[in-house]
């Protein structure tokens, strides 16, 4: 019964989104940029989190953790091609707070 919820709150959420863009076969939906967000990319984060939509979306869009895009187990449909959301640029860095990339990213 809550991923029904879940899945009806998306869908409601993106028929009112105009922020909708087609790509090669999927919808990314960019409403939600992260604020974490900086420049010079070097690599594309997508994380996976066990936590319902709600909760992803809200840590993924903290200044403390990003992810250039969330995608659901099952995302909604729109015209018969899922949709995810892009919560990063492409051409900005997103950070994960994964011990090993912190790591990384302090030895450079």
């Amino acid at each position: 019964m809550r991923a029904v919820l879940l899945l009806a709150m998306v869908l409601l959420l993106s028929a009112c989104q105009s922020t909708l863009e087609a790509r090669n076969g999927y919808w990314v939906d960019s409403a939600h940029p992260a604020q974490g967000a900086r420049p010079r990319i070097k690599v594309v984060v997508i994380h996976y989190t066990a936590e319902d939509f709600p909760s992803s979306l809200a840590t993924l869009t903290d200044r403390n953790v990003s992810a250039h895009y969330l995608i659901l187990q099952q995302p909604p449909q729109k015209n018969g091609a899922g949709v995810i959301w892009q919560l990063v640029a492409e051409n900005q860095l997103a950070w994960h707070a994964g011990p090993e990339l912190l790591a990384r990213r302090n030895a450079h």
